[in-house]
C-alpha cells in the first residue's frame, strides 16, 4: 500500500507481519508502528474519504481480507462489535502516536531506542525476577527508522 494512493477499502491482516511507514524525499524511513496478524489498516483514508496516509509494506508473506467500504459501512451500521473494536483500537493507536511524538521531542537518542525496545519486548519471568525478551529483534536500520535516527 502505497502513501496518497487513493482507496476504497480497509485491508485486515490474516497472516504475516507487515510495518507502516513514511518516507522523506530524499528516501528516509520512519516506521511508524509494525503490524501482526489481527491488525488492520487503511481506516484512516476510508473513513476521511482522504488519499492513504502511509506506506504499508509486508515484512513477511502476508494473507489479507479486503473489505470494501460499503460492505464496511453497511456491517457498523448493524451495531456490531465491530464498531467497538475498531474505535478501541484507533483510541489505542492515538495513545501510542501521542507517546512516539513526545518521546521524539523530549528525549535523546539513547532514551528513545531504550523506550522502543521495552515496547517491542515482552516481559516475563526468570527465577522471579523480571525479564524483557524481543522475540523478533529488527536490523539495525529497523530499529534507527523506529527511534527516528540514523543508523
Amino acid at each position: 500500500v502505497t502513501e496518497n494512493d487513493p482507496t476504497q477499502s480497509i485491508m485486515f491482516l490474516v497472516r504475516g507481519e507487515a510495518k507502516v511507514t513514511l518516507l522523506s524525499d530524499d528516501g528516509k524511513e520512519v516506521v511508524i508502528t509494525l503490524l501482526d496478524e489481527g491488525s488492520f489498516f487503511g481506516e484512516l483514508a476510508l473513513l476521511t474519504g482522504e488519499k492513504r496516509s502511509a506506506n504499508v509494506v509486508a515484512t513477511s508473506e502476508c494473507t489479507l481480507f479486503v473489505l470494501q467500504a460499503e460492505d464496511l459501512y453497511r456491517h457498523l451500521q448493524t451495531g456490531s462489535a465491530l464498531a467497538l473494536a475498531m474505535l478501541r483500537e484507533l483510541a489505542h493507536r492515538l495513545r501510542t502516536a501521542s507517546a512516539k511524538i513526545g518521546h521524539l521531542a523530549l528525549y535523546d537518542v539513547y532514551e528513545r531506542t531504550a523506550k522502543t525496545l521495552l515496547g517491542l519486548a515482552e516481559r516475563t519471568e526468570r527465577d522471579g525476577k523480571p525479564l524483557w525478551i524481543v522475540d523478533k529483534r529488527p536490523t539495525h536500520q529497523e530499529l534507527a527508522s523506529m527511534c527516528g535516527t540514523s543508523r
